[in-house]
């Protein structure tokens, strides 16, 4: 049997080693050495790498090579050659990226790394902004217009290639800012206006949020600015109107600041192995846990086998804010386009659309071990098969892996500001960077012009501040760039400083990603058994379950700068019930207000500004009676005939604390609001009445809270 088994296992063998040698690593892995130039800001390196590195020189990796190329030559500020890298991936991506049918044979065998890569929806879009940079740059702002109109022109043509499951990043709001900063700096103020209102009605379709990035207050005051300069009263009063606590900006020319910040998202792969159960495989998909259902026919057993997706790990910032400094006050760059958010919702929307080759994968993985099985069976055995059919299957889930590749040199984040040019020499301004481990200042040398003018700036970490041209060491200047034929408006970077202490003006507090920092407000309803007795309220609780009472609060909540902690103050109302009273009807009874402190502690640390997941949390309170029947009524007779006296014996004030734990949800994709569901006790330390009363709570919770940052 050995020898009639050789054939089959040699094939199997020479399968799982050329895959798993083709394919073996995440692309970052791959291309470690060049991205670790690109954080170190040694762009010369980093280009060289790329065209070293044998992984960017095969053919499926072409476009891949391209997008990276031509990143790190726009860094390096040789536009020209960004431009060239970048149209030769236009064509491209125009022409169609086809796979031959080995190709897509050989990666329904083994893995989606054998294909060409045929680049992720946003990274298609997002090549028309960097050639819109490079145009500006290069001093042809009409062709820079251009390629900040393909980006939504692009995102259109993608998204109406799907009838199914289609892009939620069908807009980009930033690219309209884009083109109206283009428009300002040669001075065509009326398309500029056209341009920020159709980034507004972005906004405005998607209630103020699209793609975790809120309308910036910016974009508000442009509305308000232009619409005045140009003479639009109807407008401009419906703005006004709109956003009436938002101040106006002067309009003067302006310098708008781009500023990338951080590494961008990397792809990364979670496993899932499949098996039968009632004819579907379901497995949930990102961190939104979004399921993906792969059906198997019925009645067909396909053994062990693995499928691989891919996910995006979100890009680090080093700094979490950054700032100007206009007359003595901090002026903060706002967020206008969120890479990571972008990255993971086209890959959601794409893996929805996929389900369909993702059981083709399966199903070739399948068929050759079945068909190898019965090779077996017939030359060995039933034993022989099974051993085949089974190591098969096994050496399937081996080289199952996902397409890690995607363009990794884009930015985390892009914000931006608006700073008004000085009306004549220079001026110089200071760029405050805020970081955990200390703040860096940057000045920024202002030129008077009557136009704005666009700035690109970019941070991948602390290891140096880049312009335009890289600026790698201190009191390095930028190279001067100016528009062909226009008036010269120039920026440089004069001056770098050490990392500093934080500025005199006091700032928002912006914390990292793992760190909260937030004001909630909350209401909460319970249920459950409380109690009002001589001995042991929450043991009765406890005993008279079916004795049901009431809780209802109101809570605000603080969290500034811890990772798992929250604490506040609540407004409450309780019901407690004597389960001993003689009178079912009435029994003793006390209705409280409470006013107390909050402290609730969450297991793990949450990614993200609103903490959510298990918890454990204590309230100590005050508590008054409101209302009670604590009275003791008995007849007497005098001279006259019996009278009837009552005697109040109730003791309104309590002490008291409230302990428990709970799981709370995010409902909402910022997490601004959630839903909590705790298991609480409740007892009052102070006696209640003459006869010794006290209260005793033990019950569910259902709170709901919404936070502000």
């Amino acid at each position: 049997m050995k020898k009639l088994l050789t054939p089959t296992l040699s094939l199997l063998t020479a399968l799982v080693l050329a895959s798993s040698c083709a394919t073996t690593g995440r692309y970052q892995d791959k291309a470690n050495e060049v991205f670790e130039n690109i954080e170190f800001a040694d762009f010369d390196q980093a280009s060289a790498r790329i065209d070293q590195i044998s992984f960017y020189q095969k053919d499926r990796n072409r476009l891949l090579y391209l997008l990276e190329k031509a990143k790190v030559e726009h860094m390096r500020g040789n536009y020209r050659s960004s431009n060239s890298y970048f149209e030769q991936a236009y064509i491209l991506l125009d022409d169609g990226i086809k796979n031959s049918v080995g190709q897509i044979a050989l990666s329904n065998l083994s893995n989606p790394m054998m294909t060409k890569y045929k680049g992720e929806d946003f990274e298609k879009v997002m090549l028309h902004y960097y050639k819109a940079l490079n145009y500006y740059y290069l001093g042809i702002p009409d062709t820079a217009l251009i390629e900040a109109r393909r980006i939504n022109i692009k995102l259109n043509e993608l998204n109406d290639r799907y009838e199914d499951h289609k892009n939620k990043y069908q807009y980009d709001a930033f690219a309209q800012v884009l083109q109206a900063s283009i428009y300002e700096s040669t001075g065509q103020l009326n398309d500029a206006f056209i341009a920020y209102r159709n980034a507004e009605k972005v906004y405005d379709d998607h209630d103020g949020v699209y793609l975790d990035v809120s309308m910036p207050e910016q974009l508000k005051k442009d509305l308000l600015r232009t619409t005045k300069a140009l003479g639009f009263g109807e407008e401009y009063a419906h703005y006004k109107k709109k956003y009436a606590d938002v101040p106006e900006d002067e309009h003067t020319a302006a310098a708008i600041v781009f500023w990338e910040n951080g590494t961008g998202p990397k792809k990364s792969q979670m496993m899932m192995t499949a098996n039968s159960f009632e004819g579907v495989f379901v497995g949930t998909y990102s961190d939104d846990q979004t399921q993906i259902v792969i059906p198997i026919p019925a009645g067909v057993n396909i053994g062990f086998n693995a499928v691989a997706f891919p996910e995006y790990i979100s890009g680090k910032n080093y700094f979490h804010r950054a700032s100007v400094t206009i007359d003595g006050q901090p002026k903060y760059f706002e967020l206008a386009e969120d890479f990571n958010a972008i990255a993971k919702q086209s890959l959601k929307d794409r893996a929805m659309r996929e389900v369909v080759q993702t059981v083709a994968r399966l199903a070739t993985k399948k068929a050759a071990s079945k068909g190898l099985k019965m090779l077996a069976n017939h030359y060995g055995g039933g034993l022989a098969g099974d051993i085949v059919g089974t190591a098969t299957d096994i050496a399937g889930a081996a080289i199952e892996k996902a397409d890690t590749r995607n363009w990794q040199s884009l930015p985390s984040q892009i914000s931006y500001v608006r700073v008004p040019l000085p009306n004549e020499g220079e001026q110089k301004v200071v760029m405050t960077k805020y970081a955990e481990n200390g703040n860096v200042a940057d000045t920024l040398t202002l030129k008077a012009g009557k136009n704005s003018h666009l700035i690109s700036l970019f941070d991948m970490s602390n290891s140096g501040y880049y312009g335009q041209q890289a600026v790698a060491f201190a009191n390095a200047p930028v190279n001067d760039y100016a528009i062909a034929g226009a008036e010269q408006t120039i920026a440089t970077i004069t001056s770098r400083q050490d990392p500093i202490a934080a500025p005199k003006v006091k700032e928002p507090k912006m914390i990292p990603d793992d760190v909260i920092d937030y004001t909630s407000f909350g209401i909460a309803a319970s249920i459950g058994s409380g109690s009002f007795a001589e001995e042991g309220a929450i043991a009765d609780a406890l005993e008279f379950i079916g004795k049901t009472t009431w809780q209802a609060e109101a809570l605000l909540g603080f969290n500034k700068g811890t990772k798992r902690s929250v604490f506040g103050v609540s407004l409450g109302i309780a019901n407690y019930v004597d389960p001993w009273s003689f009178d079912e009807e009435a029994p003793d009874k006390t209705t409280d207000l409470s006013l107390g402190l909050l402290g609730k502690f969450y297991v793990a640390p949450t990614k993200g500004y609103y903490l959510t997941g298990f918890n454990f949390f204590f309230q100590p309170s005050v508590r008054y009676s409101i209302s009670n029947n604590l009275k003791y009524s008995f007849e007497d007779y005098d001279d006259y005939g019996y009278t009837t006296e009552t005697y109040e014996h109730s003791k309104p004030f309590d002490i008291g604390i409230k302990t428990g734990v709970g799981y709370t949800f995010p409902m909402s994709p910022d997490k601004m609001s959630r839903l909590g569901i705790s298991i609480f006790g409740d007892a009052g330390f102070l006696e209640r009445s003459d006869w010794g009363n006290k209260t005793g709570f033990f019950g569910l919770q259902l709170s709901y809270d919404f936070g502000i940052k």
